[in-house]
């Protein structure tokens, strides 16, 4: 449900934009679905799980937040519990003794929880800085994400920051074919 309204509330303006009033009240039906399955996935803890009666999960919570936070912004209500509870959750994920992520992506996870309360505007500078200095020993993908964090949290200055900034920029690679 999520991945089908998420593309259709950030392409809303654009829908508003060049008039299209069909697209935005598909937009409007997509979201009010997922809003209300989304009511029915929201697990007692905080989590969202894939089905109802599901496990949670801390990624796919995070994920869920990020759309809400944009849902949000494009100015559709819903029940706030939908967002309150998971951000909850989320803050409780920060914490390296958390006991629910998955095996092996518990340092993952955590940089999804921080990346989704920074952009709910509760980026927390503590974990921040615990989780960049951790960064260089994960994917580039991880160090990606917690760069975000701090630039959707507006806390993007520091030493720790910009030796990320240099470390993903060393690991990215540009390749020309057939000369272009």
């Amino acid at each position: 449900f999520v991945s089908r309204a998420f593309p259709a509330v950030a392409l809303k303006d654009l829908y508003k934009a060049m008039d299209l009033p069909a697209a935005q009240g598909k937009t409007d039906e997509l979201v009010g679905e997922t809003v209300e399955y989304l009511g029915k996935t929201l697990q007692p803890d905080g989590l969202y799980a894939f089905w109802p009666g599901g496990r949670g999960y801390v990624h796919l919570t995070a994920y869920v937040v990020e759309f809400l936070v944009e849902a949000k912004k494009a100015g559709y209500a819903f029940d706030p519990k939908l967002l309150d509870r998971p951000l909850g959750a989320l803050k409780e994920a920060l914490r390296s003794d958390y006991s629910r992520f998955l095996d092996g992506y518990a340092f993952s996870e955590r940089a999804d929880a921080l990346y989704s309360l920074s952009l709910a505007g509760q980026f927390d500078p503590a974990y921040g800085s615990e989780l960049a200095k951790k960064a260089k020993f994960s994917d580039l993908f991880g160090e990606a994400r917690i760069l975000q964090a701090y630039n959707a949290g507006q806390k993007g200055a520091g030493a720790q920051i910009e030796d990320l900034r240099k470390d993903l920029w060393s690991g990215t690679l540009f390749k020309l074919r057939d000369g272009n």
